[in-house]
Formats: structure tokens, sequence, C-alpha cells
């Protein structure tokens, strides 16, 4: 029998190929380790989620793609039952330099207060450098044989024992199947499908998911499925002996090391730079992943005038660092990410206009409207920048979105005329 300690269960509520499990039959195969090795995961229902990014170097949009994937619900159980052990066994092997890992852990911070502790460190050294680097396609790029050999060491073994190699194998050589095309074999969206309990039945998914060909397997020695509920403390585990060996670099040369799931940062003296960043290099090399040159920052904090400020190669650049920017005295939120915020904001009230139009009732509901777009919502992007601007203790960044409630009111207000528009053109083709 195996002890389930302090974890629990927590159901989720939706659509997949099975139902949600009652607690008491999720703790019966989770207590018996034979019937984990005996268990059939299902594939994981895989869909892109396209974010809008801004370019400024280019001056054009794009869209970012994020790959997403979740797991049926007893399989997302066991997965969460074996985050929950091999975080507590992880733990343990980064004390020594637990500040550095930032992500993924309970430690009761968000990335605002991460990136101030960042920043109130460049404040407290004043000259010096600051390196940010981005992995390259992070989970998709995850060595299979280095994330197992990491995993055996965090658990003190020379091989996983079965019940957690048959989690591994799941992840690894995992199965998928895009959620639009199993959709559409049902008629389902996106909409309709929380309604369901359950996607199809085990002879449904037979003959119409699985002999028709829609899963995929992953064969690559790579990559792992982002967004199940093993995959950021797999992420940890993998990065284990880079944390460490960066641990090392720092006290032997000083300056402060911190990652952020894939987001690398080092600051220290302008003289040591060259040497931390060529570590970083092989050190990235060795655990078989790839940084991105175009996401590299290389930023220099000089006096000049009495004040601190930023400069880089090309001039006067500020440090990007989760999500915000930082010149050597002010911390603000990122401009994309305020320009991201007010296109949203205008393709939300055109959508929710042309709802009412499609319905026939011709009336706008703004109420999700001002919970996600205005100050009256308790959890958007505008509660994240005035939380931001509190634990700054900068009020200029919420001057950042002074503006969002007139942008609001005014998308509000052209979305209802052309309302009424419509109303009179159809009462007109009506006569």
């Amino acid at each position: 029998m195996i002890d389930l300690g302090n974890w629990q269960y927590e159901s989720r509520s939706y659509c997949h190929f099975d139902i949600s499990p009652s607690k008491k039959r999720v703790k019966e195969v989770l207590a018996t380790p034979n019937a984990i090795t005996r268990h059939s995961f299902w594939p994981f229902i895989h869909f892109i989620l396209e974010v809008p990014r801004y370019r400024p170097e280019e001056g054009r949009m794009d869209m970012k793609e994020r790959p997403i994937c979740y797991a049926a619900h007893l399989d997302a159980a066991i997965y969460s039952f074996y985050s929950f052990q091999l975080s507590q066994r992880y733990e343990s092997r980064i004390a020594e330099f637990s500040d550095s890992v930032l992500a993924y852990r309970s430690l009761g911070k968000s990335n605002i207060h991460f990136a101030k502790d960042a920043f109130d460190d460049i404040r407290n050294r004043g000259e010096c450098v600051a390196l940010a680097f981005d992995v390259s396609g992070f989970f998709d790029n995850l060595d299979h044989r280095y994330l197992k050999e990491r995993w055996c060491e965090v658990i003190g073994g020379i091989e996983l024992p079965e019940p957690e190699y048959k989690v591994f194998r799941s992840v690894t050589r995992y199965s998928q199947v895009n959620r639009d095309e199993v959709y559409e074999q049902f008629g389902l969206n996106s909409q309709t499908s929380p309604k369901k309990h359950r996607i199809c039945t085990s002879q449904q998914f037979r003959t119409r998911v699985r002999d028709k060909g829609l899963i995929t397997v992953n064969d690559h020695a790579n990559g792992i499925p982002q967004g199940s509920p093993i995959s950021a403390t797999l992420s940890n585990v993998y990065m284990l002996e880079f944390d460490r060996k960066m641990h090392q670099l720092v006290n032997t040369l000083g300056g402060s090391y911190r990652r952020y799931s894939d987001d690398i940062l080092w600051i220290g003296r302008v003289d040591d730079a060259e040497e931390v960043e060529k570590r970083i290099r092989e050190l990235a090399i060795s655990a078989h992943l790839e940084l991105k040159e175009d996401k590299t920052d290389r930023v220099q904090f000089v006096r000049e005038g009495g004040r601190l400020i930023a400069k880089s190669d090309e001039g006067h650049r500020d440090l990007q660092y989760l999500g915000f920017t930082f010149d050597g005295e002010r911390a603000r939120v990122r401009s994309s990410s305020i320009s991201r915020f007010y296109r949203k904001m205008k393709q939300a009230v055109r959508s929710k206009a042309k709802a009412a139009k499609d319905s026939g009732d011709f009336r706008l509901f703004k109420r999700s409207l001002y919970e996600n777009y205005s100050h009256l919502g308790k959890r958007n992007f505008i509660s994240y920048v005035y939380r931001a601007a509190e634990i700054f203790g900068d009020e200029k960044i919420k001057a950042q979105v002074r503006n969002h409630w007139d942008a609001l009111q005014i998308e509000i207000e052209a979305a209802e005329k052309w309302l009424e528009k419509e109303v009179k053109r159809t009462n007109l083709s009506n006569i």
C-alpha cells in the first residue's frame, strides 16, 4: 500500500474521454502500486492557444502559438499525486539553493514579487550587469534520458520503481488527439462540451477516434506535454543539475542567479559577465537545451549624473524580466502587455456585439466585459497591474492603465450604436 500523505484530490470540471472519478476510486487506484502499473492512460487532448505578440524591433504583430495538453480525469489525479510526491523529494535536493528556483513551487509569491526582488538586487548592487536568457521550446525539448536520470537522482535510486516508470513513460511517449478533430467527430464545440460529462463511450473512442487514426504518439526522444499536473514539477527536476552548477558558480564568482521556469537571470560584476555567459551556454548544452539568441538580454547598469541607468549594446535599453521592464530606477509593466490588453478588450466587446446580433436579442450584455476588462473585476489584467503597483510601491504603474475605463466605454458605446443600426436594418428587411 502507498501512503497518500497530505495529498488532496481535486476534481476537474472539463470534458474528457473518462468521467470524473470519486475520491474513493482515486484513492483505491493510488494506494495500490499494481493498479498504476496496469493502468492504461488516455490520450491527452491537445489544442493550440494563440497569443498576440508585438515585435517592437520589427514594428509588427504576430501570433505566438502555445501548445496546451490536458489529461483525462483519473490520469490527471495520478499525475497530481506523483507530482506531489516528487516535489517533496525535490525540495530537499535544492535546500542549498532554493532561493534561486522560483517557478512551480509553493512560495507564496508571484512573478511580481520575483521581478521586484531582482530589480531591488540591481539597485543594491549599483553598477552591475544583468544577463537574461530564455530557453527555446522548453517543454518540447526536454530530453527523456536526461529527465529520467534527474528523476532517479531526486528519489535516490538507480532506476525508477515500476509505478513511477509507468508515469514517466506516459508523459514521454505520450499520445494525444487534436481537440477540434475530436469535437468534430462528436458534434461538439468549446461551448457545448462542458455540458457533457464525457466526450464518448469507450466503444465510441475505439471506433471513432482510435480506428480513424486521430491519435498521434510522441516517438521522439524529447518533449513532454505542457499542461499536465506533473509537467511543471518535471521541468524543475530536469533543471536540477543546471541549478546546482549555477549555484556553485555564483559561490565562486559572486553575483546572484534566478530561474523562473525557462527564464534564466544572472546579476553580477561586469568583469564576470563573459565567463558566466559562457558557462550558462555550456550548461544548457549539457542539459540538451538551446538558448534563444534573440531573447538574450545583456543589460549593463551604470551611474550617470547620480542616477542608475540601463544600457546595452544598442544604447539605452531596459531590462525585461517576468513581464516587467526596469531602467535602473523605475519598474513598469511591459508596454506590449498593455497593448495586448487593449486589443483583447476591443475584440471582446465586438465579439459580444456580434453574439447579441446573432441571437436576435440585440442587447449587449456588459457584466462580463466589466469583470474582465475594468477595475470592477477582481481577477483580471487591471487588478494584476494594481497589485503590481502596490507590491512595487509605485502608483505610476497603475497610471499605465488609467485610460482603461474610458477606452472600454468608447468600445461599448460604439458597439451599442452598431447594434441599434442592425436593429433598424433588420426591421426594415422584415417589412
